[in-house]
């Protein structure tokens, strides 16, 4: 069975990331505000997807 899309999610402050896996072809189809709990503070999350 093969996957027809990876999904992914990364943290709106990690440019590096983004840049990487923009360059590898994924594409950002959705920013979720106060998604995921980080250090005690409610933070955005950035939802990625990669069709294959």
């Amino acid at each position: 069975l093969k996957p027809k899309i990876i999904r992914l999610s990364v943290f709106p402050t990690n440019k590096a990331a983004i840049g990487l896996y923009k360059k590898l072809g994924f594409k950002k189809v959705a920013k979720i505000s106060k998604q995921i709990q980080y250090k005690g503070k409610l933070v955005d999350e950035i939802i990625m997807l990669l069709k294959v």
